[in-house]
């Protein structure tokens, strides 16, 4: 028997920029439910007879409509969602030789940090940490570097800006965007003092550039502990926070998640 679906998507109608997050509501009496949106897996969490779940849009998704198939023991549905055409800018900066010159051991080093990073990225645990909606880390935010633009660091294109800066003193309060459980709170050679937090169904944010941190890997946060200060550690020209969030471990704009709960 097909049951009706009530699908709410909370980006606007529809319609989402390369590298937002969506939220897919449904409404069904099915125990059980996910959705695939181009190769991946939607994750759900049940209340009562609402199942929420958070998807993005990959980098290099080009504009167009997209399916987004939700599938269950009984159930066969989809909805279609667009997205628009996004032009990213580039922006050139200016740091230190040392920062993209690298002796061996750093070169080491630095790839050790990465996959380290990418590992903890990529694990999904299969329920929610947090209810509610994701806050700012900052008491303010203005953001001074964009999700998306193209980097040229001293002359040479280094990919894409994979989160958003915002403007910060050195000092200030980092808050918690939700709750969550601290995976990854170290010093690394590009991004400095970094704090990772899981929140649940592949759902990461990432704070870095700090100037301390006040967490331990294993820690249980409330949405808005201070988990450290703004600084400038790392890859950086000026003291800022660089905010990263990891969906399905891809690389999300975080601004598009502020706001959003169930």
């Amino acid at each position: 028997m097909t049951l009706f679906f009530i699908i709410s998507l909370c980006i606007s109608p529809s319609e989402v920029n390369t590298g937002d997050v969506f939220r897919v509501r449904v409404v069904s009496k099915e125990n059980d439910i996910k959705a695939v949106f181009i190769e991946d897996t939607i994750r759900f969490v049940k209340r009562d007879t609402i199942f929420v779940g958070f998807g993005v849009v990959p980098y290099k998704t080009g504009p167009g409509n997209y399916w987004i198939k939700l599938l269950s023991q009984n159930v066969v549905d989809s909805t279609l969602i667009t997205v628009l055409p996004t032009k990213f800018p580039a922006e050139t900066l200016i740091v230190a030789d040392t920062m993209v010159k690298y002796t061996p051991k750093t070169a080491k080093r630095i790839k050790n940090e990465r996959e380290n990073t990418v590992d903890v990225l990529s694990g999904v645990t299969p329920y929610i940490l947090f209810d509610g909606e994701f806050i700012p880390p900052l008491s303010g935010i203005m953001v001074t570097s964009p999700y998306g633009v193209k980097r040229i660091i001293n002359g040479t294109e280094r990919g894409f800006h994979m989160g958003v800066d915002l403007k910060a003193k050195k000092g200030d309060e980092i808050k918690a965007c939700n709750d969550g459980i601290v995976v990854l709170a170290q010093y690394h050679y590009l991004p400095g003092r970094c704090v990772i937090i899981d929140h649940g169904l592949g759902i990461y944010t990432y704070y870095i550039h700090l100037d301390s941190i006040l967490v331990r890997e294993g820690d249980t946060l409330k949405q808005g502990e201070i988990i450290g200060y703004a600084g400038s550690s790392g890859r950086v020209t000026a003291p800022h926070l660089h905010l990263g969030l990891y969906i399905n471990s891809h690389p999300a704009n975080p601004i598009s998640l502020m706001g959003l709960g169930f």
